[in-house]
């Protein structure tokens, strides 16, 4: 591996200080709580994570044991099926184990609001997303913060949220979010606003709607953390958002409330982190080149490999490296796992930056004809026929039709520029982020997809739920250095 990596983004990543909290620190209580994106975020701020509530008990595992591991204490997690599902827990349960809270944290399932995710719905039933009960879940954050009433809240989700059948549901859920229930009693001043996680030192684009309530008698505005990195490209099909607009409007002779914020930008951008930044200190995989058949040689999940000693490590790398828990007791890289797709390794080494599955399918198509070739050079194969193409063709060539929504679902990584959206259907598959490096010939690993997401090194993932779970995890999560950056303005809004 070359020496390539350089420091960068100084201005950002000097910004970005940890301080471990104790018993007198801003608690929290984390709902859709996931693998702990956003805890994580807040913890680095100085917040103490008091409770947690996730539907998967894989995701919810995964969360205990490194949230008490970043912040010395114990987290009450209610996790699994039963204590996890959000429409059947009851707060006030809950309450009684977490006691009072600052801040209320959560990021409602988004499939039922996400362009993607909205689509398949609409295949599925006549009544399509309007019908999905997790269009309704922010009502669930709803009922914790009537029964919590904290000084705070953070709610996550997709930017489909702002337009869906031309209703812009954000402003509807910001209405919910700020009204009171009980008469008498304070609600929320409540702002969202688009932002991306680039703009706040992760190496990928990923826009996510952000709203802030503070709780009304406090008398403070909610406001953003500045950017502090350009934006995405105009070309790359991420939305823009205004860094600044009236936040009143007159609709039919009276001022309009607008719960939409501006995002303004620090005087002097930093670089974005690219994936070079993000992924070129790790250890190289390459055990899997030359190996064709199974079994083949796999990582234990409870091992850590060492970091390689003739790397850079750009700053990005340093911090992953670097943030770790009051008492450190974890050292290298751990779930640094890639999944077994034999086929498509070769085809992945021949594809350049940013093409996508129909130049995949070309260079797997060639290396159907080039063994071909080669077994008639051997004397293996009289002629090529359409016989020996179809008797070959699954060892070289994807089964999927490039006509059929593929185009997206396999790319292979710039290394000079972010990622782009990091996702939970690297579940399924990870040809979506296929590895920059052409000499490792394969897709990213879990730590790698953690790398992205910005979770540090001393994260831990797996082995419950295998490769699928930890995948998912990672990229159903809101990363930490995103959250980081809004813990930390919230704090000087309300707890400096």
């Amino acid at each position: 591996m070359s020496n390539y990596l350089q420091s960068h983004g100084h201005i950002m990543f000097d910004t970005i200080k940890f301080n471990l909290p104790d018993e007198k620190s801003p608690s929290v209580l984390d709902v859709f709580a996931g693998a702990g994106g956003i805890s994580m975020g807040f913890i680095g701020a100085g917040y103490r994570i008091a409770g947690a509530v996730e539907k998967d008990k894989w995701a919810a595992k995964t969360f205990k044991t490194n949230i008490e591991y970043f912040q010395g204490m114990p987290c009450s997690v209610h996790g699994g099926a039963e204590k996890g599902d959000m429409t059947r827990v009851s707060p006030e349960e809950i309450y009684e184990e977490t006691g009072d809270i600052n801040v209320l944290v959560g990021g409602p399932p988004c499939k039922a609001f996400s362009q993607i995710g909205r689509g398949k719905l609409n295949s599925l039933s006549e009544k399509g997303y309007k019908a999905d009960p997790r269009n309704k879940l922010y009502h669930n954050f709803v009922h914790f913060l009537e029964v919590f009433k904290p000084d705070a809240f953070v709610m996550e989700n997709v930017p489909g949220m702002l337009s869906i059948d031309g209703r812009n549901l954000a402003d509807v859920a910001a209405r919910h979010l700020g009204d009171p229930t009980d008469e008498g009693k304070p609600g929320y001043v409540v702002r969202y606003a688009m932002l991306d996680s680039s703009w706040y030192g992760v190496p990928q684009y990923r826009q996510r709607i952000i709203f802030i309530g503070i709780r009304e008698d406090l008398g403070i505005t909610p406001s953003m953390p500045p950017r502090l990195t350009p934006g995405p490209p105009a070309s790359s099909g991420y939305m823009k958002w205004p860094e600044h607009h009236g936040q009143q409007e007159m609709f039919r002779g009276k001022m309009r409330k607008h719960y939409t914020l501006p995002v303004p930008a620090v005087d002097q951008l930093a670089s974005v982190t690219t994936v070079r930044h993000a992924l070129g200190d790790l250890p190289e995989i390459t055990d899997h080149i030359g190996v064709d058949k199974n079994p083949w040689p796999r990582r234990k999940w409870n091992t850590f490999a060492d970091y390689p000693e003739d790397v850079q490590v750009s700053e990005f790398a340093r911090v992953m490296r670097e943030w770790d828990g009051p008492v450190s007791a974890r050292e290298g890289v751990q779930g640094h796992h890639i999944r077994w797709t034999r086929r498509d390794f070769e085809t992945f080494r021949r594809m350049a930056h940013g093409e996508t599955y129909p130049a995949a399918l070309k260079h797997a198509r060639q290396r159907l004809e080039d063994h071909l070739k080669s077994l008639v050079k051997k004397g293996e194969l009289k002629t090529i026929t359409e016989s020996a193409r179809e008797h070959y063709r699954p060892l070289f060539v994807p089964p999927y039709d490039e006509t059929r929504g593929f185009s997206d679902s396999w790319q292979k990584l710039y290394p000079e520029r972010p990622s782009w959206t990091v996702t939970a259907h690297l579940s399924k598959d990870t040809y979506s982020h296929i590895h920059f490096d052409d000499d490792q010939a394969r897709a990213i690993s879990v730590r790698e997809a953690a790398r992205l997401q910005s979770f540090p090194d001393r994260f831990i993932l797996g082995p419950d739920g295998g490769l699928a779970g930890a995948y998912g995890q990672i990229g159903n999560a809101v990363p930490p250095l995103m959250a980081h950056a809004i813990a930390k303005h919230l704090k000087t809004l309300i707890f400096s």
